[in-house]
């Protein structure tokens, strides 16, 4: 990951262009994390209250950032970047939290801030072979807890795996999660169905359940809402909007793969 400050053609950087460097990343990472637009509005309010800036403003939604801040010299100086996408990442929202305090706290000189940023992205990352198992292991635990049987938890592993690897390819090709839900519901479906066949289940609509119970963008979700109770009714009508769209393609996906495969009789 590229944590480069913007170029300024023609003369060096001065203190208000390190700040808004470092608050756009901070931004854009946060975001991408699953941050609401109302944290990182929060947090650009009190970084640029402990560093007195002047004149500073910003425009946030959910997919892009605009921030602006005059420098003592009277110039006006912006930054803007936009947000390809976000998924929910609880640990490094965390480490950015704690970077946030640090620097409102004791407001370091503005060109370490982005060497501390990218310090966050040092931190210890669990490998796929690790991270992968515990998300087939979620998966049976719910597929249990709801009223599944053995069988049905032996055919959510199935399933469980083949879905994990299918996100990971749409990921690796930055397939949008519209997009990648419907082809993820499809593929869990379709495999659930032959699953129940070969007899590794009994009750294919148990393990479907499963699977898309832990596909809904309940965080995402639940950001809609929030955004929409504090006021923000531009960017929370948006992220309901998409929120709706990706939900919709969970059932769209498993309603293509019944169809395919012989319709309610193939349950």
């Amino acid at each position: 990951m590229s944590l480069v400050p913007t170029m300024i053609l023609g003369r060096s950087m001065d203190k208000t262009d390190e700040l808004l460097d470092f608050m756009l990343s901070f931004s854009k990472e946060a975001l991408q994390a699953g941050a609401t637009v109302e944290y990182v509005e929060k947090a650009l309010k009190r970084i640029s209250q402990a560093y007195e800036m002047k004149e500073m403003s910003s425009i946030t939604t959910s997919n892009f950032i605009v921030l602006s801040a005059c420098s003592s010299d009277g110039m006006h100086h912006t930054r803007q970047t936009s947000i390809e996408g976000s998924v929910i990442h609880l640990a490094k929202l965390w480490h950015l939290n704690h970077l946030r305090i640090q620097v409102c706290e004791n407001t370091p000189a503005p060109k370490e801030l982005m060497d501390m940023l990218g310090s966050v992205f040092e931190k210890h990352e669990f490998p796929k072979i690790i991270t992968m198992p515990a998300q087939v292991i979620a998966f049976t635990c719910i597929c249990i807890l709801i009223g599944g049987s053995v069988r049905d938890a032996l055919a959510t592993v199935v399933c469980a795996t083949a879905v994990c690897v299918v996100f990971e390819v749409l990921n690796h090709f930055k397939i949008d999660a519209i997009v990648s839900n419907a082809l993820g519901m499809f593929v869990a479906t379709c495999i659930t169905i032959f699953a129940v066949r070969a007899g590794f289940g009994d009750s294919g609509s148990m393990v479907v359940i499963t699977i898309s119970l832990m596909m809904i963008p309940g965080i995402p979700l639940a950001n809609a809402f929030s955004s929409l109770v504090r006021g923000n009714e531009m960017n929370g009508s948006l992220l309901l909007v998409r929120v709706t769209l990706e939900s919709l393609m969970l059932a769209l996906g498993t309603y293509a793969a019944v169809l395919l495969l012989g319709g309610l009789t193939s349950w």
